[in-house]
């Protein structure tokens, strides 16, 4: 018999730049398997050299990917319902103590996810209600239970930019298709993946090149 007890314990997430009314722009960033805030981070230093302020969250699950090196997943199919609970919280409670106070309207809000921090970053848009100004999905499948929920939050104007490499290992033009559809009943346009020469990463001069920020 399965049973179940409530725990509380500490997340962390990582910041850079330093936030102001003058900040130009912040950015939300979730991470994909396997990756640590603490070294995704750098891939945003660029960004930060601009003035901007980044917040990079980070998985509830860490596992090791090697005997020396510590990665961190934001869920699995496996009590899926339970991780997805744990995520909510943890978007909340990364909400409250960063932006909770701030006037989001005065500034530029950024919106990343790579790989499977693809759809946390959506689910934590959609659950916050999040008002953003470019939203960047690099590389990472589409939630399926978003396509139905409320955008009356969504500003008149907003950019999403979606990025795959073409020779990523995961995805291809055929592959990523579905993932193409629940993003044009979620918007109600019509988006392409744009496929850049490379592999399933992260590039920060792309990045810099698609925000042209």
């Amino acid at each position: 018999m399965k049973k179940q007890v409530q725990i509380n314990f500490d997340a962390p997430y990582y910041t850079f730049g330093e936030l102001s009314e003058t900040t130009p722009a912040i950015w939300i960033v979730c991470p994909g398997y396997g990756q640590l805030a603490e070294f995704f981070i750098k891939k945003f230093e660029r960004f930060e050299q601009k003035g901007h302020y980044g917040i990079v969250l980070q998985g509830l699950h860490k596992f090791y990917l090697d005997p020396k090196r510590v990665g961190a997943s934001w869920m699995t199919s496996h009590d899926r319902e339970t991780d997805l609970f744990h995520q909510s919280e943890y978007f909340t409670k990364v909400y409250q103590s960063e932006l909770n106070h701030i006037d989001l309207s005065k500034h530029q809000l950024i919106l990343l996810g790579f790989s499977q921090g693809v759809s946390a970053i959506v689910r934590m848009l959609f659950q916050l209600k999040l008002p953003f100004d470019k939203l960047v999905l690099w590389a990472g499948g589409f939630p399926p239970e978003i396509p139905g929920s409320d955008t009356s939050f969504l500003k008149k104007e907003y950019e999403v930019i979606v990025t795959i490499g073409d020779k990523d290992k995961y995805y291809n033009a055929d592959n990523y298709g579905v993932n193409i559809e629940y993003l044009n009943k979620t918007f109600g346009k019509e988006f392409e993946a744009n496929f850049y020469p490379g592999d399933h990463s992260l590039d920060p001069d792309l990045l810099e090149e698609l925000v042209n920020l």
